[in-house]
């Protein structure tokens, strides 16, 4: 009963007085196993109170209905409580929720990433979780542009940007690894000798996990819920680390960072490899940890390496022989298109020079895949990674196209691609990265930035104008439907004052230019993604 009176999703809140009148004669005996024997003699009066200031009285041992069937009373509430405020059902037609951002840390250029919707935000926990405890603010290690975490997360809150607090690798300390002064590596955060399938053994990690929780989340632990390094400060004029909780800061944290790494394998370093099993038995752990410190935090599991169905199927099928539900709250993924991927083969190979478009990626549609096993445990998928480098000589290197320059076909195709992964029934999407390496070459994610290296005092590629246009475009907007033909791409979305907006491009890579109607408007359609905006409330909207 209460799982039908909190969906609701019938009841119509311009029901008008009379029709309310009319529900209250649809009176009949509850079928309640569980209503108290007395309730004839004896009723408990409840009171509903309707959005629209309407109130409904009624007792445990009757039924209201109203005319098309959704049931009002009886109403669990707790002792006590006699009145329930019942929310507007939620609109169903409104259409998915999608949200755009870039991967980033708390040095790269601040100005930039507040034009974003959201932010990935790599945070090493070695650099902020010392043996002794908390050691953020200021930071123990890559103290650039910002003091510490506290202030990072403060600037984007204040700036209206969604974060994703990704803390990922290991501490040095708790590993038992040496990153010869990095204090942080990629081998799983478990202590040596430990059983790595037994959930139990990521005690440690998951605590720190919690910790984080704790400090940044919105529920307020008392002072010493966790440690506080007591290490004097490193620099002059540095504070000494003080206990805070319930800052507010973090709704969303994910666990990690590719712990699938499967290029180790079979090398010194093959231990970095976590197989299905040791995943899922440390996503219970830390999972556990976060929601005991604050149940409201949204937790995404470490992003996988590729489109991989097999590894989250074996992960799944780990926690269901623990007894557990997936211990999730996001299926999250990544993803590089090239001409070298093919449909479910995991891992891929990449030639040089190999990035296309994503429409040309033969692999790209196994998100589909995806979205329908996450579906399948009511869960929603988010794309993290993806995205090309533009130095020649790259595995990610955009193929040559229409003589097109890679910096042009980088700009096109990242937007392209996180529509495409929208269309494929993702929500999220997240373009990597935010700026190129110090020493930007032709290496493998040298030069996938928006921005250029730092040297050149982040000097924006296209890519970055583009992708802040796309975030802009469809800032709070959700995606409605995808009305594409055989020759273009158009996807539909729509705002919640009403306004509708069109995304479409031609899914090609030859400079091919197709004209076409949209929304009754003529268009030629380019392979850069155009947006094109329907009327609003009778007025045009710009």
């Amino acid at each position: 009963m209460h799982k039908l009176l909190t969906t609701m999703k019938r009841l119509q809140f311009r029901l008008s007085i009379f029709s309310l009148l009319i529900a209250a004669f649809v009176l009949f005996p509850a079928c309640r196993h569980d209503a108290p024997k007395s309730s004839a003699t004896t009723p408990t009066t409840y009171t509903i109170k309707l959005a629209n200031g309407v109130t409904i009285t009624g007792a445990t041992g009757v039924t209201v209905m109203l005319p098309d069937g959704t049931v009002v009373f009886p109403v669990p509430t707790n002792p006590g409580d006699t009145t329930v405020v019942i929310n507007p059902p939620t609109d169903t037609s409104a259409g998915r929720s999608v949200m755009f951002g870039v991967n980033t840390n708390h040095f790269q250029k601040a100005s930039a990433q507040k034009q974003m919707q959201s932010v990935r935000y790599y945070l090493p926990i070695g650099w902020v979780f010392t043996e002794a405890g908390f050691y953020g603010q200021p930071m123990k290690q890559g103290q650039k542009q910002y003091l510490g975490v506290d202030d990072y997360l403060t600037d984007m809150k204040s700036a209206g940007v969604d974060v994703i607090l990704t803390l990922m690798q290991s501490p040095d300390w708790l590993n038992g690894h040496n990153s010869f002064g990095l204090n942080t590596n990629d081998f799983p955060p478990v202590r040596p000798g430990l059983d790595k399938e037994n959930p139990a053994s990521y005690r440690e990690i998951a605590g720190i996990y919690g910790a984080f929780a704790k400090r940044y989340g919105s529920r307020v632990w008392p002072a010493g819920s966790y440690r506080i390094d007591p290490a004097p400060p490193r620099w002059n004029g540095d504070a000494k680390q003080v206990y805070k909780s319930g800052m507010g800061l973090a709704k969303i944290i994910e666990t990690g960072n590719e712990r699938d790494v499967w290029w180790k394998i079979g090398t010194p370093e093959s231990d970095q490899y976590m197989t299905p099993k040791q995943h899922a038995a440390f996503q219970i752990a830390v999972y556990d940890s976060i929601k005991a410190a604050d149940p409201t935090i949204t937790v995404v599991m470490s992003g996988l390496t590729n489109y991989d169905l097999k590894y989250l199927q074996e992960m799944k099928a780990a926690c269901d022989a623990l007894g557990r539900k997936f211990p999730a709250d996001v299926i999250n993924v990544h993803h590089y298109s090239s001409t070298g991927n093919l449909p479910g083969v995991h891992p891929p190979t990449w030639p040089v020079n190999s990035g296309c478009a994503p429409e040309m990626d033969k692999d790209m549609a196994t998100l589909s895949k995806i979205v329908a096993f996450a579906q399948s445990i009511g869960l929603p998928v988010w794309v993290t990674e993806y995205g090309y480098d533009t130095a020649a000589g790259s595995q990610l290197a955009p193929t040559a196209s229409a003589g097109l320059p890679n910096e042009r076909l980088q700009a096109e195709w990242n937007v392209r691609s996180a529509l495409e992964h929208i269309r494929l029934g993702a929500v999220r999407s997240y373009v990597f990265t935010m700026a190129d390496e110090p020493a930007a070459g032709p290496g493998l994610f040298q030069t996938s930035g928006l921005l250029r290296s730092e040297s050149t005092g982040y000097a924006e590629k296209p890519s970055f104008g583009a992708f802040v246009d796309l975030n802009n475009q469809l800032r709070g907007f959700r995606y409605m439907a995808d009305e594409s033909t055989a020759q273009i791409r158009v996807m539909k979305f729509r705002h919640p004052d009403g306004r509708i907006k069109y995304a479409f491009w031609s899914p090609t890579a030859t400079g091919k230019v197709t004209p076409s109607t949209i929304a009754g408007t003529n268009v030629s359609v380019t392979e850069f993604v155009q947006f094109v905006n329907v009327e609003h409330h009778g007025q045009p909207y710009q």
